[in-house]
């Protein structure tokens, strides 16, 4: 006597189904460390020829392989000095910003109002330049993970 034990073609899409649901929330939970671990294997790809052309051309592996990472740290030190560079100065011009949304704020309101638009008296508190300046605060900070993130991948690679 033989007894079946395969799932119908029904369960076997439904089970597939779950294994890829399953597979997509692990990858979500595991994405804090997981985009990195890929970042950095996308740059050991991106590397890995220049690596090749030096060892072809007689340089030693040593060599070749501090010559690689030393350009790598450059580029990513130059790029993260930009951009530090120019956060730090949009953080100092933050006030002056700040005044002249409060500013621009109060003549959009003026102006919809002489177009005669109901209620344009409510664009300067819609556009809460407290707010506004609050939640970029808070995205600057944020900006500090991100370096952090990337000193990682630099490591890793």
């Amino acid at each position: 006597m033989t007894t079946h034990t395969g799932f119908s073609p029904p369960a076997r899409a439904l089970v597939t189904a779950a294994a890829l649901v399953v597979l997509a929330i692990g990858v979500q939970l595991a994405s804090p460390v997981l985009a990195p671990i890929l970042l950095a294997a996308f740059i050991a790809v991106v590397a890995t020829p220049p690596l090749r052309w030096l060892r072809q051309h007689g340089w030693p592996k040593w060599l070749a392989l501090v010559v690689v990472v030393f350009v790598l740290l450059d580029l990513g030190s130059i790029l993260a000095l930009m951009a530090t560079g120019a956060i730090e100065g949009f953080r100092d011009n933050l006030p002056s910003y700040q005044e002249r949304l409060v500013l621009l704020s109060q003549e959009l309101g003026e102006w919809l109002e002489a177009v005669g638009v109901a209620k344009a008296e409510s664009v300067p508190s819609a556009l809460d330049p407290a707010a506004t300046i609050a939640t970029l605060r808070r995205f600057l900070s944020s900006l500090g993970g991100l370096f952090a993130q990337g000193a990682l991948v630099l490591l890793a690679v």
